[in-house]
């Protein structure tokens, strides 16, 4: 198996390939955690649909964030702490971040193979999909941050190199990266209070608490969410 690492800014015309999306804080660590819940379906949105769908749809939960839409539209942040403390039961949830969610959209335009999601709180049970479904070549894409001068939010890098050396055969320092990951993360990010980073942090860098294995497909003109099932 080929392994490419690639920023979402690198990506080829065309993609063609098992693509693996890796957005730590915080989309890509949501999905499963979103996905573990008693949900009705899950669907990412974007800043063009979201109030349509959220119109069109009956009693939805919309979790996200944005630089454009104001904070009414969206039941809950981005944030885990956050959106954990909503009743999903039987719910329709709409999901739209700045970046995880975008480079999904992207890759379905790119004609991208199967797409799936990776994080520190599913690590093990992605790295065990890509070993038994992923093409002659996989895709690694680490997100990034759009906001950040230079746009390399090492969190997502550092996961997408545990999973590289894991496939590779490797036998990588978990810890080390977790380690380097908290690091970037508590002093790049522009956090409101340090109660909510360490929160925040808790979860997302606590690693294998979601096995699960987010698929993104389009449905129509939808893109859904499902775990993927063995």
């Amino acid at each position: 198996m080929e392994i490419d690492l690639r920023w979402s800014w690198e990506l080829p015309e065309c993609v063609g390939t098992t693509c693996v999306v890796i957005d730590v804080n915080a989309a890509t660590t949501n999905l499963p955690l979103l996905l573990s819940k008693d949900i009705r379906g899950l669907t990412v949105v974007n800043e063009g649909n979201v109030l349509s769908l959220k119109k069109g749809c009956n009693n939805p939960l919309v979790i996200g964030e944005s630089k454009i839409l104001p904070e009414k539209v969206f039941d809950a942040s981005n944030l885990p702490p956050d959106f954990l403390r909503l009743d999903f039961t039987g719910r329709e949830v709409l999901y739209m971040s700045n970046n995880g969610s975008r480079v999904i959209e992207k890759l379905l335009s790119l004609e991208a193979g199967r797409i799936i999601t990776a994080s520190f709180v599913n690590l093990e049970v992605a790295i065990n999909w890509l070993r038994k479904h992923g093409q002659q070549r996989v895709l690694l894409i680490p997100a990034g941050e759009r906001y950040f001068p230079g746009g390399k939010s090492m969190e997502d890098y550092y996961c997408a190199q545990y999973i590289q050396k894991a496939l590779e055969g490797e036998n990588p320092d978990l810890e080390g990266y977790l380690q380097r990951s908290r690091a970037f993360m508590m002093t790049r990010y522009d956090w409101p209070n340090m109660e909510l980073a360490e929160k925040v942090s808790q979860v997302e860098l606590t690693p294998n608490t979601h096995p699960l294995v987010p698929w993104c497909y389009r449905h129509g003109e939808l893109i859904k969410v499902i775990p993927h099932l063995d």
